[in-house]
């Protein structure tokens, strides 16, 4: 059926910085791997050591996760017992030392998982030669402020090193908890478009999505609330005083985007990447049968998948409620289930387990509430000018449905531009397939068409 999009694609967190802890008196030097079995998934682990004048750094690399340099924030060897922590994913490992291999448990959030760490003579690395890098001819500042009496909202305000921005951008991430740089597979889009647009003339505000556990509970209807503040805050800021502001949303974003701007016609402008014009529920499908064609279904299974799909994102259209939505999914699948063999419900992802978390992901709150989001209520109340980009090799927006959608819901906008750029993907990266799996195998982050498109539609708008 469909991925939990709400669960965090990664395992680590993805920005960290390596840890110096006390040397031992004896230490497994290099590169050790290993191996956690998590169902019929695995995932590799790599422990890098590294002892220099007395010191011994230790970072930890997730790579089929396309992550690297974790910081070990706690490591010891003690005779043969070696122990160490990963604060920030809350992760720790204990296990015996013999020479060439390190037995033990890895554990993280309440799980244990057996762990051999054997050395090896290769880490994988992930080039990313458009990454930004320090010194920058601009000004950073960091910018905490209140959404709510719980939740604050922290980010980074990027100006132009000298004269007035030409324009303030608010960048909204996607689906998914997202830090600011909406880091994903190493990459980090919203780092290198603040870069390139600060370098441009124009201020950008980019933010962490709130802390994990209070943004389990958000739905988009909060994320739009939160633009709705972070917009007020910027105005505030003498900077930026008469300064025209506009929004750039990503996918989801791009819907809150059409929400914001729908309800706040004082926003000068509204570009969307890889936004939607069409409903989650024809969205979905989309993915399932670009899920399907790759996993080389036949004609028979395509259309049962198809089928299956779009009665069960019915369903939750049609629930009242979260529980009633989870309920009936359930039903429908497993009675669905029934009917195949044990290939079929495997291939369709129908396996008990399977059921249990389609049903728990379609009645959770926010994509519940995303699943009842109509784009074009929303896009008939945008007046101000629009710039839409998609890329014609998106495996996760239909390019040519979503922006002919967005353009018959902006029929009455007197400033619409539609763009489709060949041979990008939803990442807007040049890419062989476009599907997800390929994300992280693409050393380019941002392709220079699609940020010369916007950096050239801001200029023409902003003289």
């Amino acid at each position: 059926m469909i991925k939990d999009m709400r669960k965090p694609l990664l395992l680590f967190l993805l920005w960290c910085w390596c840890a110096l802890l006390p040397a031992q008196t004896a230490s497994p030097q290099g590169t050790w791997k290993g191996c956690l079995h998590l169902g019929t998934d695995s995932l590799a682990v790599v422990l890098v050591l590294d002892n220099h004048d007395d010191t011994v750094t230790a970072v930890l690399d997730s790579p089929d996760q396309y992550v690297t340099d974790i910081p070990v924030t706690e490591f010891s060897l003690r005779g043969d017992t070696l122990t160490f922590a990963v604060a920030s994913v809350g992760a720790s490992f204990r296990g015996v030392w013999r020479g060439d291999s390190i037995t033990g448990k890895f554990r993280q959030n309440g799980r244990r998982f057996p762990l051999v760490l054997r050395p090896t003579t290769h880490r994988q690395l992930f080039p990313r030669p458009q990454e930004p890098q320090e010194p920058f001819p601009y000004t950073q500042y960091e910018r905490t402020f209140p959404y709510n009496e719980r939740i604050d909202i922290s980010g980074t305000l990027t100006l132009p090193a000298s004269g007035a921005p030409k324009a303030a951008i608010v960048l909204v991430s996607g689906s998914g908890w997202q830090d600011r740089d909406e880091s994903i597979m190493a990459h980090k889009p919203f780092k290198l478009l603040a870069d390139y647009l600060t370098r441009l003339g124009y201020a950008v505000f980019r933010y962490d999505d709130a802390p994990p556990a209070a943004f389990q509970k958000m739905n988009t209807l909060d994320f739009a609330e939160q633009v709705k503040v972070i917009v007020d805050t910027l105005r505030q800021e003498t900077v930026l005083q008469g300064c025209p502001i506009g929004l750039l949303g990503h996918s989801e974003g791009g819907m809150v985007a059409w929400m914001v701007a729908a309800e706040r016609h004082d926003l000068d402008f509204v570009i969307s990447m890889a936004g939607m014009g069409t409903t989650l529920r024809e969205v979905l499908l989309y993915q399932a049968a670009e899920n399907a064609i790759q996993n080389h279904f036949s004609a028979e299974m395509l259309r049962a998948s198809l089928l299956i799909s779009d009665e069960t994102y019915a369903l939750v259209e049609r629930a009242k409620d979260a529980p009633t939505a989870a309920r009936k999914v359930s039903d429908y699948l497993h009675s669905r289930a029934a009917q195949l063999t044990d290939e079929e419900r495997i291939a369709l992802n129908l396996t008990d387990e399977g059921i249990v978390l389609s049903a728990q992901t379609l009645a959770s709150n926010w994509l519940f509430t995303l699943m009842h989001l109509k784009p074009a209520q929303y896009l008939k109340k945008v007046t101000c000018p629009v710039l839409a980009l998609n890329g014609d090799r998106d495996k996760q927006v239909d390019a040519v449905e979503n922006v002919y959608a967005i353009r018959d819901g902006l029929k009455h906008c007197p400033d619409f531009t539609p763009c489709i750029l060949p041979g990008l993907n939803h990442l807007f990266q040049e890419c062989e397939t476009g599907y997800v799996d390929e994300y992280g195998l693409i050393e380019q982050t941002l392709s220079p068409a699609f940020l010369e498109q916007v950096g050239k539609w801001l200029d023409e708008r902003m003289k």
